[in-house]
């Protein structure tokens, strides 16, 4: 990798705003035990 694609990579910071996206879609996901209680069976 070049030094010139090195310094835009960390100056963009293109790693941090990729893994603070995919969090942030992870957290506003539809959860799936959102019915838990409900969903119980019989004990």
């Amino acid at each position: 990798m070049s030094a010139l694609a090195q310094a835009a990579k960390s100056l963009l910071l293109k790693d941090f705003v990729s893994a603070f996206f995919l969090s942030m879609r992870q957290f506003f996901a539809p959860k799936e035990t959102i019915n838990y209680p409900h969903e119980k069976g019989p004990t």
